[in-house]
C-alpha cells in the first residue's frame, strides 16, 4: 500500500484514468467527482489556489482518493475543503468498495499530516456513509480531531417501475394540485409535455442551456442578480461542464412544454442509476399552473418508462417543494478535521460556540433521514455504465 500525493493538477490529470477508475468502483455518485470535472471546477473557481490529492494504492491502481483545494474560514483562518460551492459540487471521498477500507483510509489520515493543512473544514459531506464515518474513525486513531456539524437533509425519491405506485404514495393535496394545474392548462394554453435532452451535438446543447438559463433569469433569480446569465463566467461553466457530462451519456435537460412552449426546466445529470436534479426553474408567466410540481410529476412518469433509473437525488438542502416528491431524505454535514495545536485549539472554541448555541447536539431532522446517501445502482447495469465512463 504506498500514499500518492498528486500536488498539482497536471500531476492530477496525468493519473486521471486511475481516478476515474476508482470513481467507477467507488459508491460516489457524483460524475462530477471524476477527474476532469474536478479539474474544470478549480480551473473556473479557484485557477490560483493551492491544490492537492491526496491517493492509496494498491499495486497498479488507486483504492482511495481525497481531492482538496485551500480556503479561508471567515477570511482568516487557512483551511483545506473539498473542491465544491454552491454552483457546483466537484469533490468526494473515493473509496474502493471492495477494499480493506479501515487500513486504506487510515493510510490516507496519516497522509494528512504530511500535506501541510493543519485544518480540513469540509462543507458539504455525506458524513453518515460508511466511507465517511470510517475516515473519521481511522483520523481519530491516528491522533486528529474531528467534528461532524449536521446541517441539512437532501431529498431523495426511489422511483418504483410503475408510476402508479409511486403517485398513490403521493400526498393528496399534492395530487389534486396537479389534476388541477393540468386541467387548467389545457384549457387555456394546451397539452404539458416533457421534452428530454440527453444526446445532442455541443451547438443544440448551448442553445438548449442557454434557453434554461434565459428562463431561469426571467425569474426571481435574475432579479436577485443571482441567475446563471447575470453571474460572471456561470454561463461558459456549465456549457464546459455539460460538454463534458454529455460524452460520458450523463447529462440531462428536461423542458416541461405546452405547444411547444418552454414553461420550466430541470438540469442535472444522471450515473450509477441516480439522476441528481441540480437546477430547476420556471417562467413566471405560468406560476398559477405550478409548474414546478408538473415538471416533477411529468419528469418522474419519463424517468419510469426508460426504465434504466432507481433514484431521484434532489442535491441542496430538502425544501417544501421537494419533500412533497421525496420517499426519503439522507444528511449533509461539515466536517472539521484538526491535526495541530492551533487547529485543535480552534475546534474546540468553535464546539463550545456550537454548545452555547444550544446547537451542540444532533439536531430533530437526523434521525428522521432514511438513508445515508443515494445508492449507486445494481451491478446487473454496471457494464451500461462502464461503457458510459469509459467511452
Amino acid at each position: 500500500m504506498e500514499l500518492r500525493v498528486f500536488s498539482d493538477l497536471e500531476t492530477f490529470l496525468a493519473n486521471g484514468p486511475a481516478w476515474d477508475d476508482l470513481w467507477y468502483r467507488s459508491s460516489t455518485i457524483l460524475p462530477t467527482a471524476r477527474a476532469e470535472l474536478v479539474a474544470h471546477w478549480l480551473k473556473h473557481f479557484a485557477p490560483t489556489t493551492r491544490f492537492c490529492a491526496l491517493a492509496v494504492a494498491e499495486g497498479d491502481r488507486l483504492v482511495a482518493g481525497l481531492p482538496l483545494v485551500q480556503r479561508r474560514i471567515k477570511g482568516l483562518f487557512p483551511a483545506a475543503d473539498l473542491p465544491s460551492n454552491p454552483w457546483a459540487t466537484n469533490g468526494e471521498l473515493l473509496l474502493d468498495e471492495s477494499a480493506d477500507a479501515a487500513k486504506v483510509l487510515n493510510c490516507l489520515c496519516q497522509g494528512l499530516r504530511q500535506i501541510g493543512w493543519p485544518l480540513l473544514w469540509m462543507d458539504m459531506v455525506p458524513a453518515q456513509t460508511r466511507r465517511w464515518q470510517i475516515f473519521l474513525q481511522e483520523a481519530q486513531k491516528v491522533g486528529l480531531s474531528t467534528l461532524v456539524h449536521w446541517r441539512y437533509p437532501v431529498g431523495i425519491a426511489h422511483l418504483p417501475e410503475d408510476f402508479s405506485t409511486y403517485w398513490a404514495s403521493r400526498s393528496a393535496k399534492l395530487q389534486k394540485k396537479i389534476r388541477n394545474s393540468r386541467r387548467q392548462l389545457e384549457e387555456t394554453s394546451g397539452v404539458p409535455e416533457i421534452r428530454l435532452v440527453c444526446e445532442a451535438t455541443p451547438l443544440q446543447w448551448e442553445k438548449a442551456l442557454d434557453q434554461a438559463w434565459q428562463i431561469e433569469d426571467a425569474s426571481w433569480k435574475g432579479q436577485a442578480g443571482s441567475s446563471v446569465l447575470r453571474t460572471p463566467g456561470m454561463r461558459e461553466f456549465y456549457l464546459e461542464q455539460t460538454r463534458i457530462l454529455a460524452q460520458w451519456g450523463c447529462a440531462r435537460l428536461a423542458f416541461l412544454e405546452v405547444a411547444s412552449r418552454p414553461m420550466a426546466f430541470l438540469f442535472g445529470w444522471e450515473a450509477k442509476g441516480v439522476f441528481q436534479g441540480l437546477k430547476i426553474g420556471y417562467d413566471p408567466a405560468f406560476a398559477r399552473f405550478s409548474p414546478g410540481h408538473l415538471s416533477w410529476y411529468l419528469f418522474c412518469q419519463t424517468l419510469i418508462k426508460r426504465g434504466n433509473l432507481v433514484t431521484v437525488d434532489f442535491l441542496g438542502p430538502l425544501l417544501d417543494a421537494h419533500r412533497q416528491w421525496a420517499t426519503g431524505s439522507y444528511p449533509i454535514g461539515r466536517v472539521i478535521i484538526a491535526s495541530n495545536w492551533w487547529a485543535k485549539s480552534l475546534l474546540a472554541c468553535y464546539r463550545a460556540y456550537r454548545r452555547l448555541r444550544g446547537r451542540a447536539t444532533e439536531p430533530d431532522w437526523l434521525s428522521t433521514c432514511t438513508a445515508s446517501a443515494p445508492e449507486p445502482l445494481e451491478p446487473k447495469n454496471l457494464p451500461e455504465l462502464l461503457e458510459h465512463i469509459f467511452s
